[in-house]
């Protein structure tokens, strides 16, 4: 960090800023993230409330040592019309896969998905997990 400043920027930098500038933005980050798995409930509640046959399940671990709400664990999305596509357009197969999520959250995001009648991919449903385990 300390020779890309110097190199871009022609300015010397000690490796104390450089450590408090990463500190920072590391920080900055992390609150980020705080505030918007924050709004996961107010999502969850719109989504429910936009598409009212809908499945969202979002569970949270209990924070009951601290003032913070819980934090959140899993979060699962099915829609009720992608459900009655598969149900009556679709073949009676569907595929599961994972990705890892790489930041500083981490977790999985697995999906289900189906195969219409002209073999094109059909979402059926998504989850974020925190590993793919058997609870999850």
């Amino acid at each position: 960090m300390k020779a890309e400043i110097q190199k871009q920027y022609e300015i010397i930098v000690d490796l104390r800023k450089c450590r408090r500038a990463k500190s920072r933005a590391l920080n900055a980050i992390d609150g980020l993230f705080k505030k918007q798995y924050g709004l996961l409930k107010a999502y969850m509640r719109e989504l429910l409330r936009s598409n009212d046959v809908s499945t969202c399940i979002l569970k949270v671990t209990d924070q009951s040592d601290s003032s913070e709400s819980g934090v959140s664990q899993r979060f699962y999305v099915c829609f009720a019309a992608m459900k009655r596509g598969f149900a009556n357009n679709c073949r009676p197969i569907f595929g599961l896969d994972g990705c890892f999520l790489k930041h500083a959250c981490g977790g999985q995001l697995l999906s289900a998905v189906g195969r219409d009648d002209n073999n094109q991919m059909w979402p059926i449903t998504w989850a974020v997990v925190e590993a793919e385990t058997r609870s999850s």
